[in-house]
């Protein structure tokens, strides 16, 4: 926490945000909110991957209502469980291909008053099941462009 902060503050000097992203010690909601009242800066904020909360078993609904206002950035990705339970991770899968609400998550965002950018992030370096044919960037990324067209503004289409 102390380091946060330090960072915090030498950063505040520059008019910039420290982020953390909801991963790892930090994937739920609940665990990244208790760190942002501990390290009590006001540029302190959240990128919110939206996998990762699910991987921990919490729900969008309760992660947003954590963070809320203090989410700055949101990473998109879709996937489901591994048919392993030992796997904790989930596999990862085209948007809108898995299994996580992401129309939802778009919708409670929006409700919250999120104005932030959202960004794929794709991560074939070392994500095995991303690394086959149908999954590279020129296919994946225009994919997500119209997947977020549609999932942004619905009743454009």
């Amino acid at each position: 926490m102390k380091s946060v902060q330090a960072a915090c503050d030498y950063a505040r000097a520059y008019n910039v945000q420290v982020w953390i992203e909801t991963h790892n010690e930090y994937a739920t909601g609940r665990s990244l909110k208790k760190l942002l009242d501990d390290v009590n800066r006001s540029n302190c904020a959240v990128i919110y991957d939206i996998i990762h909360p699910l991987e921990e078993g919490e729900l969008p609904q309760d992660t947003i209502a954590l963070l809320g206002s203090r989410i700055v950035h949101v990473h998109m990705k879709d996937g489901m469980p591994f048919e392993d339970p030992m796997e904790l991770n989930w596999k990862y899968t085209k948007l809108g291909e898995g299994h996580i609400p992401i129309a939802e998550i778009l919708q409670l965002l929006n409700q919250a008053g999120y104005k932030g950018f959202y960004s794929l992030e794709w991560e074939t370096k070392w994500r095995k099941e991303l690394q086959i044919f149908g999954m590279e960037p020129e296919i994946v990324f225009p994919a997500y462009y119209e997947f977020m067209q549609t999932a942004c503004h619905p009743l454009e289409k």
